[in-house]
């Protein structure tokens, strides 16, 4: 259930993410990638070091390629942290990223369908105290502020729900997904993040409480994701090979 093996390929990787979104005239978060294998080259390594210095800044966040929840991310405060994060994320994925830090607010959309005929929600926002930790998303006593719907103005909203409807085709999303944006301050500008093709329903998650708040239940939205895949299924199953004559 949810989107298929494609879609799920694109959810898992970043890279891939930040580069069909901006390949659809999408903005995103600045940023650099490399391989664990481009990284054991000395002279390389430094050359990529000393790039995301001078074109991403500190304080700038590291992360492995092909993780969620915020594992394995690091915020780097130096170059001497820089090299010692990106280090440490290799342990858990081949490809890291280094992004350029953004100040605002995470700005979520939930989608909920096929790719002709689909419904994605007003957003919501987060406003963590700082970082965005593993706990801070899944602890029930969280500092973040939640706020459903968000507080960005009517021409803020469209924007988000333009973009993540580009999005939606860009990615070939099905079933569930949820779609992350930056909303930066102090310019305002709408930004892609990323997408989480399995999001969180834990009791603080805002997958769920969009949907709610479109009068769209835990039961009915799940049905709706299940008899999705059936159909796909079944479709797949009918499929009949053809060999052409020569």
């Amino acid at each position: 259930m949810g989107c298929d093996q494609r879609s799920s390929v694109v959810g898992i990787d970043k890279d891939l993410q930040k580069r069909l979104a901006l390949q659809a005239q999408v903005p995103t978060v600045p940023y650099h990638a490399i391989t664990h294998d481009v990284w054991q080259h000395q002279d390389r390594a430094q050359a990529f070091l000393h790039h995301c210095q001078h074109t991403l800044g500190f304080p700038c966040f590291v992360k492995p390629n092909a993780l969620g929840s915020a594992v394995g991310v690091h915020r780097s405060q130096n170059p001497d942290q820089l090299r010692k994060h990106i280090e440490y994320a290799f342990a858990y994925d081949e490809k890291v990223l280094v992004e350029k830090s953004v100040t605002g607010t995470e700005i979520e959309c939930a989608f909920l369908g096929s790719q002709d005929h689909f419904h994605i929600t007003d957003p919501g926002e987060i406003a963590p105290k700082d970082f965005y930790s593993y706990q801070e998303k899944y602890e029930t006593d969280s500092e973040a502020a939640i706020f459903v719907p968000s507080r960005l103005d009517p021409t803020a909203i469209q924007k988000v729900k333009d973009y993540a409807t580009t999005l939606v085709t860009a990615f070939g999303l099905e079933g569930l997904c949820r779609l992350d944006f930056w909303n930066c301050q102090p310019s305002k500008e709408i930004i892609f993040n990323e997408i989480n093709t399995l999001p969180g329903l834990t009791p603080i998650s805002l997958y769920p409480k969009l949907l709610e708040r479109e009068h769209i239940p835990y039961e009915q939205w799940l049905k709706r994701v299940l008899d999705q895949a059936l159909r796909r299924q079944t479709k797949a199953l009918q499929k009949k090979y053809i060999v052409l004559p020569s």
